[in-house]
């Protein structure tokens, strides 16, 4: 029986309907519930000045601030689930921001090096790399009990290869992909490209290699 997974045209319509559904639930989040957030956060302030007893206006600055910190979890859902950073700056910067709000989580080093200079990318290239950097760093962070990952970027033999290594609990290579490692297959496919995993009890290394001329001249 023929498996409509393994029709390159049906994954790529899948992948263009993920995207364009995270696209659509990304706005809802910033535009709808980002908004409700804000609103709500200045009527708490509005009303922690005008309360006369100090236990209230403690309990409505308490609030004020649960908002506050609602709002930046909304906001930073909705970049993970489509960063406008790619768009408008490019994969580098994309990844870099990535990275550094990672890093300044404080529990997990994320670092990052990136070719000088490197050229945009067709969007659509430049968002699987991105979704398959931030795949093998989620993985990274929810799974492995790492302290220390680092993203690179890297052209050379007419190829450009995304690294993502990390020094966690490693994971079996040859067990049955789950969704993310699947979704990260996928996308490394649909560019012609390719993805390697080796993890072992010392860390987990994902390489995606991508050719050349999908790379437009500087």
């Amino acid at each position: 029986m023929h498996d409509p997974a393994q029709d390159p045209a049906f994954r790529d319509a899948l992948i263009a309907v993920q995207d364009a559904e995270r696209a659509r639930i990304a706005g809802e989040l910033h535009d709808e519930l980002g908004q409700l957030l804000t609103s709500l956060r200045l009527s708490l302030a509005e009303l922690s000045a005008s309360l006369a007893s100090p236990e209230q206006q403690d309990l409505a600055c308490d609030l004020e601030a649960l908002s506050a910190q609602a709002l930046h979890v909304v906001r930073g859902m909705s970049h993970a689930l489509h960063p406008p950073l790619l768009q408008r700056a490019g994969l580098a910067a994309a990844l870099e921001a990535m990275c550094e709000r990672q890093d300044a989580r404080g529990a997990v080093r994320c670092t990052l090096q990136v070719p000088a200079g490197l050229p945009r990318l067709p969007d659509a290239l430049e968002l699987a790399v991105y979704r398959i950097a931030q795949e093998a760093l989620g993985n990274a962070l929810r799974h492995a009990r790492a302290t220390q990952i680092e993203v690179s970027l890297l052209v050379r033999a007419r190829t450009l290869q995304l690294t993502v290594r990390d020094d966690g609990a490693g994971y079996d290579v040859d067990a049955p992909a789950g969704f993310g490692r699947r979704g990260m297959q996928a996308r490394a496919a649909q560019h012609a490209g390719q993805l390697h995993e080796r993890s072992d009890a010392q860390g987990t290394c994902v390489r995606a290699s991508f050719p050349l001329d999908e790379i437009p001249a500087a």
